[in-house]
């Protein structure tokens, strides 16, 4: 799975209709459809879409906004999903150029111009975080925090450093992955 790092556009016209896509990052949603909606007052439609987490739920939105149900959400929700795109909200404007393009045809568009504006978006892996305390003797205060800085920011945090009657309690969270390896080798100071 993968999230955007920040917000890309495509734009589409089949038969004098046109299209503008917008993926953004979720939590930039709710302004970018208010901006766009006051950017383009005389846009026939706002067709929107929301993939995003609560918890380890997928929540899986769309709206149609006034076009055959079926043909604006769902198509933006198959794009997102096949691409594994998540913590996403995107908006597709339409302005309506006088020849109707059928449920086909404005499925295919509301596909394509999201497609177009993935392509020339930027991602970044999207992992459920981790978290984890270790324990480390004060003589090994040093070494543990040598390993842990060469992991921060790169898919590990260090939440809080906690000292205890016998050491230092590290509480970590990061990428399943990072927090495994760096469990293992602060394991083995433990034992030094």
């Amino acid at each position: 799975m993968k999230r955007p790092l920040q917000i890309s556009a495509g734009n589409l016209e089949v038969h004098k209709s046109r299209f503008y896509g917008f993926i953004c990052p979720i939590d930039l949603f709710p302004s970018k459809l208010e901006e766009l909606k006051k950017r383009h007052p005389k846009a026939n439609h706002f067709v929107t879409a929301l993939r995003y987490f609560q918890g380890e739920r997928l929540i899986e939105k769309g709206n149609d906004d006034g076009e055959p149900s079926g043909t604006g959400g769902r198509p933006i929700l198959q794009i997102l999903e096949g691409e594994g795109i998540v913590e996403v909200g995107v908006i597709v404007i339409r302005y309506f150029g006088g020849i109707l393009l059928g449920r086909g045809g404005l499925a295919r568009a509301y596909g394509e111009v999201v497609k177009r504006a993935i392509k020339v978006g930027e991602f970044a892996p999207f992992y459920f975080p981790v978290e984890t305390k270790i324990e480390l003797p004060f003589s090994q205060m040093g070494k543990g925090e040598k390993i842990i800085a060469q992991y921060l920011g790169n898919g590990l945090e260090l939440l809080s450093r906690e000292y205890t009657l016998l050491g230092v309690k590290f509480h970590l969270r990061g990428e399943r992955r990072k927090i495994d390896q760096i469990t293992q080798l602060l394991s083995q100071l433990q034992w030094e």
